[in-house]
């Protein structure tokens, strides 16, 4: 099973917190995800990054990005749709926010029904 959103974004904090030109990047492309909405390629190729890939960049969990572009069954849920503003809106802080908050901050729970098998191929 492929790792769940919210690891991957905590590893990618990790990684910004060693590199402040990736976490440059990363609030470059949360910038533009957040101006582009939901429905945007910005906020698909800033999801893509919370996302495990195989060595092609074909999601292994595709549930995941259909999650993180509210194109699941999410998409109306107020909870889940917080999780994903979240998300973006904390990017453009790097790696921890000025107050201390983490760039995972209010992400928890994004995994929320994927916690079982993927289906069969």
């Amino acid at each position: 099973m492929p790792r769940k959103i919210i690891e991957m974004v905590r590893e990618r904090k990790a990684a910004m917190s060693q590199d402040p030109a990736d976490a440059e990047k990363n609030a470059e492309m949360a910038v533009a995800a957040i101006l582009g909405g939901v429905k945007s390629p910005e906020w698909k190729s800033y999801m893509l990054q919370f996302v495990e890939k195989d060595a092609k960049g074909t999601p292994l969990d595709p549930r995941q990005l259909q999650r993180l572009l509210a194109a699941d069954d999410t998409a109306g849920d107020p909870t889940i749709n917080r999780n994903r503003a979240y998300l973006a809106s904390n990017g453009p802080c790097g790696a921890a926010s000025p107050g201390g908050l983490g760039f995972d901050f209010t992400v928890e729970g994004i995994d929320q029904g994927l916690d079982d098998t993927l289906p069969p191929v």
